[in-house]
């Protein structure tokens, strides 16, 4: 939560959004051309903590360099309650995409294991996410 908050702490003051998403060489957040106007902004991309293998970390492939990592469900709860927190601070996000639901292949950064079974306890992912957006309708 504190990182997004201080990357986007201009943005959340009225300022502009920042040019790129990763530094200098990164994705940049509008198409060339556009300019942030206060459109509503959607991250189709975040999360992804990953549950570390039983690989050292020096045998991880490059990929495992881009995830933020946890070993026990408590930490990757936490991880993941921390991010929410986050995103429920930038009032110009209107939406984002989870990544990701489940493992798949090398990627072991899902809330469920590859035969999908949950790594934390469904209720407690819901209970973060009623917390920082409300109930889902039809839940009560």
């Amino acid at each position: 939560g504190d990182g997004l908050r201080k990357r986007y702490a201009e943005t959340i003051a009225g300022g502009a959004l920042p040019e790129k998403i990763w530094g200098s060489g990164g994705v940049k957040h509008l198409a060339k051309g556009a300019r942030y106007q206060g459109q509503p902004v959607m991250l189709t991309e975040v999360g992804g903590f990953l549950m570390t293998p039983d690989l050292p970390p020096e045998k991880w492939d490059r990929l495992y360099q881009f995830y933020g990592s946890c070993s026990t469900p408590e930490e990757l709860l936490e991880q993941y309650r921390d991010l929410m927190e986050g995103l429920a601070s930038l009032p110009f996000v209107s939406g984002f995409c989870y990544t990701q639901l489940t493992d798949i292949e090398q990627e072991i950064n899902g809330l469920l294991t590859y035969d999908r079974k949950p790594k934390v306890a469904p209720e407690l992912v819901a209970e973060i996410h009623a917390r920082y957006f409300g109930k889902a309708k039809g839940s009560e």
